[in-house]
């Protein structure tokens, strides 16, 4: 299957799509997705939106899944 990470409906994290095989003894894979990101008009919230499709037309699904967020405060001030 393919998968990617978008953030507020519109700009992809690195490094874009990336594609999932499945492997005959079912283990699992992992990918980073990378974006830096901040505040827009005074607002820090953010949507993160996980999209996969399948690539060969045939049923898929995600049985599982953690997506774990990491981010550092900022050196801004207001």
């Amino acid at each position: 299957m393919g998968l990617r990470v978008r953030i507020d409906y519109g700009a992809l994290l690195a490094p874009g799509s990336v594609v999932f095989s499945p492997t005959p003894s079912g283990t699992m894979a992992s990918f980073t997705f990378l974006i830096s990101t901040s505040a827009f008009e005074a607002n820090d919230h953010h949507l993160f939106q996980v999209e996969w499709r399948s690539l060969t037309g045939q049923r898929t699904s995600i049985r599982s899944a953690t997506l774990n967020l990491l981010y550092q405060v900022g050196r801004h001030r207001c």
